[in-house]
């Protein structure tokens, strides 16, 4: 499990809101949404650039008749959905993440917290899951490109 889905587990900030008083669960949140601003970063930064190489690609391919994709083509169309729709989970969560950091949202009462965890899903976007699934056809989508290109790109993520 990465770091990144421990940061998103329910599990994990329900232990630390039940286990820590409150004024160490501020501080701690207060990190954890520092935090998770980075991976949220990282996240749009990785999807942006793969989404314009895979935009590319799909160049070459938008005149065919979808009856006749190949399975290349066919997981270049799914690349590109799934960019999309990565990249506007990133402006809702980022745009979220923005709100509580100016308004210090982790200062506030104890029932208005933010929670961390609900950035998981974010306008019907699981983002760990499609991410998963993005970076998996990236780096199949890359291999045919050749080996270099592959390790390259898996360096990179």
């Amino acid at each position: 499990m990465s770091d990144f889905e421990v940061l998103l587990d329910t599990g994990q900030e329900w232990t630390l809101r039940q286990s820590l008083s409150n004024e160490t669960f501020r501080t701690t949140q207060e990190d954890r949404i520092r935090l998770i601003r980075e991976y949220l970063r990282r996240v749009a930064h990785n999807v942006e650039a793969i989404h314009l190489w895979i935009a590319g690609e799909y160049e070459l391919i938008k005149d065919k008749d979808r009856s006749s994709y190949s399975e290349k083509d066919a997981l270049v169309l799914e690349a590109l959905q799934l960019a999309i729709d990565l990249r506007v989970y990133s402006l809702v969560a980022c745009a979220k993440v923005w709100f509580w950091t100016v308004f210090r949202m982790y200062r506030w009462p104890a029932l208005l917290f933010p929670t961390v965890t609900d950035l998981r899903v974010q306008c019907g976007v699981n983002v760990l899951a499609k991410y998963r699934r993005l970076t998996e056809i990236a780096a199949a989508l890359s291999l045919m490109q050749g080996k270099t290109y592959h390790d390259r790109l898996l360096e990179a993520l």
